[in-house]
């Protein structure tokens, strides 16, 4: 199978999540980061996922991981905050 950029996924998750369908989008983001497990954009889009369907301890364990990874990342920083 082909893999698809981090901007598809994310763009495709968004999609999914516009129609109510926030497994599908979850599970296209998961995809996503078993090919870059340490991309900021895939794993802010997870943490927005999850903070939006009200999975606080998985947005805190998905900004965790992804800030030891990217301590660079301002956009994970400031969601860790």
């Amino acid at each position: 199978h082909g893999q698809a950029s981090p901007d598809i996924c994310t763009r495709l998750a968004q999609l999914y999540v516009e129609r109510g369908e926030a497994q599908k989008a979850e599970s296209i983001l998961q995809r996503g980061l078993k090919n870059s497990p340490s991309n900021s954009q895939l794993l802010e889009a997870l943490a927005d996922l999850y903070t939006a369907s009200g999975h606080f301890d998985e947005v805190v364990t998905t900004l965790e991981k992804g800030y030891s990874a990217n301590r660079d990342s301002i956009g994970l920083t400031v969601k860790l905050a």
